[in-house]
């Protein structure tokens, strides 16, 4: 794995203005020691605005692309899935993305249910607004606006079918390290998926 990064961050663990950038390029082979054989990039930029008193403005962007030469494609387990705290909040964990149907059990009688196996291509926008709420003891509150999904090979990355959510939370740089408690809203979400998801 080859990675560049470029980083104006005023400061590293509370940043409140500049940038950090990065890019990588992940190559795995049979010569590498690898079982399976693909190529992956990813581009990821953040940037920091300061607001008003100690409201600072967060901007993140992420575009990711994995190829493979095996005529089996991607295998399941490096494609990209979006969906949680990381990636797209006020959805499950690794709920968004291409995804097929498959029996619920093994019966040829079984009815069928959507397993998502995700994408070869991601985009991500995350879009916070963070600010202080007991500053002594390393508490702030978070607004924010996320849009993500993962596309398939035969799918061109469209940021119009992006699915989006709002929410808010709770960050502490506590004593064990930080931790952080979100509540994430789906907006316009799709029959089966929860109207809110809290994530820890």
């Amino acid at each position: 794995q080859t990675s560049l990064a470029y980083d104006t961050r005023d400061n590293v663990i509370f940043p409140t203005k500049g940038q950090y950038s990065s890019a990588s390029v992940e190559h795995a082979a049979g010569y590498t020691g690898s079982q399976t054989e693909f190529t992956r990039a990813l581009l990821r930029s953040r940037w920091y605005f300061p607001l008003f008193w100690k409201f600072v403005a967060k901007f993140n962007t992420t575009l990711g692309y994995i190829y493979s030469p095996d005529p089996a494609g991607v295998p399941i387990y490096e494609r990209f899935l979006v969906g949680g705290i990381f990636t797209v909040r006020g959805f499950q964990r690794n709920s968004l993305g291409p995804s097929i149907n498959v029996a619920r059990v093994f019966s040829p009688e079984s009815t069928l249910t959507s397993f998502v196996v995700g994408g070869n291509k991601e985009l991500i926008f995350n879009a916070e607004i963070e600010f202080p709420i007991l500053e002594q003891v390393g508490i702030k509150g978070v607004f924010f606006f996320d849009a993500g999904d993962a596309f398939n090979e035969d799918e061109a990355i469209n940021p119009m079918e992006l699915r989006t959510s709002v929410g808010f939370g709770i960050r502490w740089w506590s004593p064990v390290g930080p931790l952080r408690f979100e509540w994430g809203f789906p907006l316009d979400p799709l029959e089966g998926e929860d109207p809110l998801v809290f994530e820890f």
